[in-house]
Order: C-alpha cells, then sequence, then structure tokens
C-alpha cells in the first residue's frame, strides 16, 4: 500500500476510532461506593394505639451505617443498580405488647425495651423505573455482638425477642423494606439511575425505613 492509501485509510479509520472509543468509554461499568444511614425510628407494636404511644420511646430506633458498593452503567440509565455492603446494625427500641393481668383473660400494655448491636449483609437496590425509589435486603453477617432486653412483659416473650435479634422480624425488620423516593430529590443522577447525596424520608404508611446518603466514597 502507498504512503497515500495508507494515509487516506487512516484518515477514514480515525474518525470511527475516536467514535468506538466514546462508545466504550460511555458503556463503562463503573463501581462506586456510598457512605450511608438508614433508620427506622418509633417502636414496635400498635402503631395507632394511644395505649403504646403513653409507654414507649417515641424516639426509639433500628438502623444501619456503613458503606455500599454498587455497578453503575451510564450506558443503561434505566436499569436497577444493585449495591451491597457489611453494615453496621444498632438497636434501641421499645415492643409495645399485653400480659395478663391479673388472669390470662384480661390483658394489660407491657413494654420491652430492645438494645442490641450487629454487623449485617446487606443488599440495596435501586430501581430503574423513575419513582419507584429502593428496596432494602439485610442479614446476620454472624451472630450478634450484643442483645438486651428488659421491661415489664411475660419473660418468655423477652426471651423470644432477644433470641430472635438481628434476625427476620426483629426490631424495626430491615430485611424486605421499600424505600421511598420523594418527587424533589429522585434516585437518579445526571440522567442515570443510582444512589446520590440527599436524604430519602420514609413514606408512611408504605415505608418505614429512611435512607440517608452521606457521601460518594472516592
Amino acid at each position: 500500500m502507498s504512503k497515500t492509501s495508507s494515509l487516506r485509510a487512516f484518515c477514514v479509520l480515525a474518525p470511527l476510532g475516536g467514535l468506538g472509543l466514546a462508545a466504550f468509554v460511555a458503556s463503562r461499568r463503573i463501581p462506586r461506593s456510598y457512605d450511608v444511614q438508614l433508620a427506622y425510628v418509633g417502636y414496635i407494636g400498635i402503631t395507632s394505639s394511644s395505649d403504646c404511644t403513653a409507654i414507649t420511646d417515641p424516639l426509639g430506633y433500628d438502623s444501619l451505617t456503613g458503606t455500599l458498593t454498587g455497578i453503575e452503567n451510564p450506558a443503561e440509565p434505566d436499569e436497577d443498580v444493585v449495591y451491597t455492603g457489611t453494615l453496621r446494625r444498632v438497636t434501641k427500641i421499645d415492643y409495645c405488647e399485653t400480659r395478663p393481668n391479673p388472669t390470662p383473660d384480661q390483658l394489660a400494655w407491657c413494654k420491652v425495651k430492645l438494645t442490641g448491636g450487629a454487623p449485617m449483609t446487606v443488599e440495596l437496590t435501586v430501581y430503574g423505573e423513575d419513582g419507584n425509589g429502593a428496596w432494602l435486603k439485610a442479614k446476620p453477617a454472624r451472630a450478634p455482638d450484643s442483645a438486651k432486653v428488659q421491661g415489664t412483659c411475660v419473660q418468655a416473650d423477652m426471651d423470644s425477642i432477644k433470641a430472635d435479634y438481628p434476625k427476620g422480624e426483629s426490631a424495626g425488620s430491615p430485611d424486605g423494606q421499600p424505600i421511598a423516593e420523594p418527587a424533589a430529590l429522585k434516585l437518579a443522577l445526571q440522567g442515570v439511575r443510582r444512589l446520590r447525596l440527599g436524604y430519602f424520608p420514609p413514606d408512611p404508611p408504605r415505608t418505614s425505613w429512611g435512607l440517608r446518603v452521606v457521601r460518594a466514597v472516592p
């Protein structure tokens, strides 16, 4: 091939190569990490009961904090993005229950306070469809670091609450919780569905857990 032919071929291929590179860069699946806080605030029991409200701490909480990492793909801006990590669970929350008083067919309100901590394997899925928010899943990474109960309920019920922590339905039940997406703050940035800095509050009765994205980790 002559020098003239080579130069002509280069001039034809160069723009294609540039476009290919741009497409490659745009389609990169990028791992990103975020420091997050998730929390349920209130008590466990009949939320509409004035009796429960009177004996429980309204600022009780079940929380998850730490770093989540996911793969974001700018080439597929509407796909679900799954973030995972091991988060620290801290719990200090009241249960509102009943106990026999003075006989089994007569009941009185009672309270159990659960205080505990545990590492949790967490998966947070940001849905690809605008407005659908996210979905939280959490499983114990190992046995709890601590779990303590105290209160006025039947001892067997208190023992059961302690034994259940941090699994399944314990405390604020983080496993299987929707996260709301307010109209004013979408789970998207530059047109791509993803985590972003900000607070995504609960939206009762549909959602009871809130999410705060504290920072993007470099």
